[in-house]
């Protein structure tokens, strides 16, 4: 499996196969964005370096809520446009 195929079948295909084509797995005008932000480009890393790479920045619905360079609030308190599940109360 190639680079491209393999997130492809992680974002579309996974999209796909929930039914939410139509909300996420791409980077689209109007859908979810869910993403992560590299410390590196995947597409140039040496394929032995790629499990590597940090995350520098994580965004849920939009939303940052993750960097490596300042505390941002927990995940749990991204409300998703595309579901009603709601994260357990911490503990």
């Amino acid at each position: 499996m190639t680079l491209d195929q393999a997130i492809r079948s992680y974002t579309l295909e996974t999209a796909y196969l929930n039914f939410e084509e139509r909300d996420q797995g791409s980077l689209e005008v109007g859908k979810v964005a869910d993403l992560a932000v590299l410390s590196a480009d995947i597409f140039t890393a040496a394929p032995g370096t790629i499990r590597t790479i940090g995350i520098e920045r994580t965004y849920i619905a939009g939303q940052e809520v993750y960097a490596t360079d300042r505390l941002t609030k927990p995940w749990q308190n991204v409300q998703h446009p595309w579901t009603s599940l709601v994260a357990p109360p911490a503990r």
